[in-house]
């Protein structure tokens, strides 16, 4: 079988037809790869700037502003929430330079705030952090002034706004686009006492742990719901954008299928080498079979060289999805821009599972397209050799 091998192997011809072979498979095994890779982190990355931004889930007051109550914090704790933080956000128009944005003025607590969604952040005092994406945008930088305009509210007697006065006290990143253009952050009491909402909030941030999942936050949530009643409103971390996350695990699907069609193409060019390798090497298969050799011992022989073929593809095309995902990661901002895109940069994440679903995959199709070639083949008579061998 090894002689065999290296026969079908000689020549120049041979190998560069086994090295297109295998560089076709490859690419298209790591167009799959790096397309599962980049829907995956796509959707974790949309998760954690998500979570960065209200923890696991966030709690409304349909009466607008509020104070926690004991009622409220021993229902948190009942349903196993590790922390929480109270949250005062307002809109605004942020003023600089004579340029203006739309945005949403956060007052947190800060330690509280950071136990809730790790994010990290400069410290909040009587300055304003911004999005990174809004800092930019705004052209600002630490220590420079923007103004802030309020909004007087229906029981104010003036329509005038209120305009309040902020030093830049540095800049957040949450890894989502949207969030990046819009929030700002301040310290919860200076906002409260800059605008006469003392110890009041409209929304209560909450974790439960780092290990939770998607089903726990749900449960969690149902649980919550039955004991707070109807005068609260609870929102999980993916609300906001649940259709698009419910989109892009659809899209995974489709396209991996779609994507299959390369696989397919890559694996007629295998079909294409094994009828020019019995056309080359037909006088070299008929000494072979002269010498004893049965048609499904040689058909063996062109499955093994086959699965060799299929085996160099499968580790190549690991070699190429760990550079399709280095330059994504590094470089994707500039073709994959985040207001298009929602988030700022994505690295894609790939598991065990995916590099066997798509490696077997592969096989599959070898299998099947190929077992039509291999059947000829085996039906190719040995006088049909001998007239070649003596033409």
């Amino acid at each position: 079988m090894i002689n065999l091998l290296k026969i079908l192997l000689s020549g120049k011809a041979s190998l560069k037809f086994a090295v297109g072979v295998i560089l076709g498979l490859a690419f298209s095994m790591a167009v799959i790869l790096s397309t599962i890779g980049l829907m995956d982190g796509f959707e974790q990355t949309m998760r954690q700037g998500l979570r960065k931004s209200i923890g696991d889930f966030a709690i409304h007051s349909r009466d607008g502003f509020f104070t926690p109550d004991e009622e409220l914090k021993q229902a948190l704790k009942d349903v196993g929430a590790e922390s929480y933080s109270g949250l005062l956000q307002l809109e605004a128009f942020a003023l600089s330079n004579g340029v203006g944005r739309g945005v949403l003025v956060r007052g947190v607590e800060q330690e509280s705030f950071t136990k809730v969604t790790n994010l990290e952040m400069p410290k909040l005092t009587d300055s304003l952090v911004l999005g990174s994406v809004l800092a930019e945008s705004l052209n600002l930088m630490p220590q420079d002034d923007m103004v802030l305009s309020f909004a007087q509210g229906n029981n104010s007697s003036s329509a005038l706004p209120t305009l309040q006065a902020f030093k830049v006290g540095g800049t957040v990143h949450h890894g989502i686009y949207q969030k990046d253009e819009r929030f700002t952050y301040s310290d919860l009491a200076y906002l409260q006492s800059t605008l006469g909402l003392t110890n009041v909030v409209n929304s209560v941030l909450v974790k439960l742990s780092d290990q939770a999942d998607q089903v726990q936050v749900e449960n969690a949530l149902e649980t919550l719901r039955d004991s707070i009643g109807s005068n609260y409103i609870i929102r999980p971390y993916w609300s906001e954008f649940r259709s698009l996350l419910q989109a892009v695990k659809a899209e995974k699907v489709m396209i991996g299928l779609v994507l299959q069609v390369i696989v397919v193409i890559a694996i007629i060019n295998a079909a294409a080498f094994i009828i020019f390798l019995s056309e080359s090497r037909s006088q070299e298969l008929f000494l072979f079979k002269a010498l004893g050799m049965s048609q499904n011992k040689l058909a063996q022989g062109m499955k093994i060289l086959v699965g060799l073929l299929w085996l160099l593809s499968c580790f190549l095309s690991f070699a190429m999805e760990r550079f399709f995902s280095w330059l994504i990661t590094h470089y994707g901002s500039s073709f994959l821009p985040g207001d298009i895109y929602y988030v700022a940069s994505i690295e894609p994440i790939l598991e065990f599972s995916d590099y066997l679903m798509v490696s077997l995959g592969a096989l599959f199709w070898i299998a099947i397209i190929l077992s039509f070639s291999l059947r000829q083949l085996r039906k190719s008579p040995i006088l049909q050799g001998l007239r070649k061998e003596f033409s």
